[in-house]
């Protein structure tokens, strides 16, 4: 298993175009709570080893792979529905 810190992970993360704006402390709360920390919408994992939170390489890379294609879609969808909003025009009488 490759694994990378947690602190590593959430700061790859929060890079990424439209990530929610969780700070370490949230992420470290639900490894401790829970055993694994949502990464979008990816469970992983989450060990301590010699007071630091660690989790899978692998899956927060599936996890960042996951979100961006979420983000693209969001996009694709938004372009949609730009090209088709309908257009508003004012009739003026006796023009």
């Amino acid at each position: 298993m490759s694994r990378i810190t947690l602190k590593d992970a959430v700061s790859l993360y929060s890079r990424e175009k439209g990530a929610p704006s969780n700070a370490y402390d949230w992420y470290r709360r639900s490894a401790q709570r829970h055993g694994t920390v949502h990464v979008g919408d990816v469970e992983i994992p989450a060990h301590k080893e010699g007071g630091i939170w660690y989790i899978d390489n692998t899956m927060l890379a599936k996890a960042i792979k996951n979100h961006r294609g979420k983000m693209k879609h969001i996009e694709l969808k938004k372009a949609d529905s730009e090209k088709f909003r309908p257009v508003f025009c004012t009739i003026v009488a006796g023009s």
